[in-house]
């Protein structure tokens, strides 16, 4: 098998889900998973995208970039699993809802930021996030640096086990061990260079790679398939794409 080979499954899924992910915000407008659609929608773009440049930089034989690509790509795939599952869970848009507020910390970093800068920001950084976003006055800053709690990586993976409620191996086996050994690679760590001389030494860098693009294809529809599911339980206009989909994907897992 070969990065072509890769490409060659990645195209025909995504004759299956065409512009799907595109279509399902607006279909759902209305519905009480509303939020829920244009967040995951969102996240797809993204994980798209980065599908994207992991088989370009694999088929470079680029290890490294393609592995701080891959390691975002989990991040972005354990964000989007828990919140379909807790919104399929609760049947509402709260998780979502809450997610959206994550833009409410993101917004107090970057003012920290530019206050740790010597940058004039013209207050304290609470009293300025303020005045950025109205929503944040009804939170303390202790308050504002909660809201990324239900989003870090551990307590992700507590809501998508709790969820599923499955023993190992699962979906979260083939995330969690490749998380944590790709993530000195994102933040300049030993481990990156260790990891490299391993697979440079040992000649492997073909299998690296070949396994983080096919991973980063079958994640990529397993997602688009769970927008599918969620948008079937609205619209049944969706159901054979999302049939179709699942199918496609157990024959190449097969």
């Amino acid at each position: 098998m070969t990065i072509t080979h890769i490409r060659e499954t990645d195209d025909r899924l995504s004759q299956i889900v065409a512009d799907a992910h595109l279509q399902i915000p607006n279909a759902l407008k209305g519905s009480p998973v509303e939020t829920t659609a244009r967040v995951l929608s969102s996240l797809l773009n993204s994980l798209v995208s980065l599908k994207a440049g992991i088989l370009d930089l694999a088929e470079t034989g680029n290890v490294y970039g393609t592995c701080v690509l891959f390691r975002v790509f989990l991040e972005h795939i354990l964000k989007t699993n828990a919140i379909f599952l807790k919104t399929i869970d609760e049947q509402s848009d709260d998780f979502a809802e809450q997610y959206h507020r994550l833009g409410i910390k993101e917004a107090f970093d970057y003012i920290r930021a530019c206050e740790h800068a010597g940058l004039q920001i013209g207050g304290n950084p609470k009293s300025v996030l303020d005045q950025w976003i109205p929503e944040a006055q009804a939170l303390s800053g202790k308050e504002v640096r909660q809201l990324e709690e239900p989003f870090r990586y551990r307590a992700l993976i507590v809501t998508i086990r709790d969820l599923i409620n499955t023993g190992s191996p699962d979906f979260l086996s083939k995330i969690i061990p490749n998380y944590s050994e790709l993530s000195g690679f994102v933040h300049g760590g030993p481990t990156a260079s260790a990891k490299l001389d391993l697979i440079h030494g040992e000649g492997l860098t073909a299998s690296e790679l070949y396994h983080m693009a096919d991973l980063s294809v079958s994640m990529l529809y397993s997602a688009h398939r769970w927008l599918l599911m969620l948008a079937s339980a609205v619209r049944p206009e969706f159901e054979r794409r999302c049939k179709l989909l699942g199918e496609a994907l157990n024959n190449e897992n097969n």
